[in-house]
């Protein structure tokens, strides 16, 4: 490891952010979760990447390390917490990826911080969510208005989520319940406003086999950009991003262009 590593990845942690001692970084990929999801779908990310991009998956409050943390069911207000713990390294390449909540979230992150003037990505990687304008309840009922039993019955009939195979009872699902409930808010809250398109890359990514998505409703993300847009459909359900090679290799093509005309970052 180079002199002073340790300190500069430090200098960049926070409790939303997680890093690795990448060296020879050029380009940081931010990734955000799914419902209910953490940083340990993107942690395999970093060995299979190519040289150059460090992984950094982003912990949402309520799940992990951040369990007692009181989780955000409001849109606006996870957007901006987002985007101030990325403000402090926003300044080197970067680019976001974001899987279904994650997908959405990644997105309004991006407008935001175009929004605010601040240093653009490089790229958005959206996947497993419909384009914004396709605003479409996952259950068919309110979250709110459902017991856990409940919840958990229908959450796993719709979206088959491996997160579903423990009972409502063990002690494991009551930790991660609340951040899941929130999440699911968060989603059933949220309504298509408007946006200007921006001006960089997107590329959608879509399981051939998710039952609560189809290619159709990927399509509409190239209305999100200015710039390249680019569909994948990759072998799978819902969760194809729990089986990493295939969203990686589209990845690691989008970005190899980029990488070779970036200097490390310092």
């Amino acid at each position: 490891m180079e002199p002073g590593a340790a300190e500069k990845v430090s200098r960049f942690s926070n409790s939303w952010i997680t890093t690795s001692n990448v060296l020879n970084k050029k380009l940081r990929l931010f990734c955000l979760p799914y419902a209910g999801g953490g940083t340990i779908t993107y942690r395999p990310w970093q060995a299979a990447v190519r040289e150059g991009i460090e992984v950094c998956p982003v912990r949402l409050p309520g799940r992990e390390m951040r369990i007692k943390d009181k989780p955000i069911e409001e849109q606006g207000m996870m957007v901006q917490s987002i985007v101030a713990a990325l403000t402090p390294v926003l300044a080197q390449p970067y680019a976001l990826f974001g899987h279904s909540m994650g997908g959405l979230l990644a997105y309004l992150v991006a407008c935001e911080i175009r929004d605010r003037s601040l240093p653009l990505p490089r790229h958005l990687f959206v996947s497993g969510r419909p384009a914004p304008q396709i605003v479409r309840n996952v259950l068919s009922k309110p979250v709110s208005k459902l017991s856990d039993a409940e919840f958990l019955q229908e959450l796993g009939g719709t979206v088959n989520s491996s997160l579903m195979d423990f009972s409502a009872e063990s002690e494991l699902m009551s930790l991660v319940l609340p951040a899941l409930r929130s999440d699911f808010q968060l989603l059933e809250r949220y309504s298509y406003v408007p946006r200007e398109p921006l001006p960089f890359p997107i590329t959608a990514l879509g399981g051939t086999s998710d039952p609560t998505m189809s290619e159709a409703d990927l399509q509409p993300w190239a209305e999100c950009t200015t710039a390249a847009f680019s569909l994948e459909m990759l072998e799978g359900d819902h969760f194809f991003v729990n089986n990493p090679g295939p969203a990686i290799k589209v990845v690691n093509t989008k970005l190899e262009a980029l990488l070779f005309s970036l200097p490390p970052i310092r």
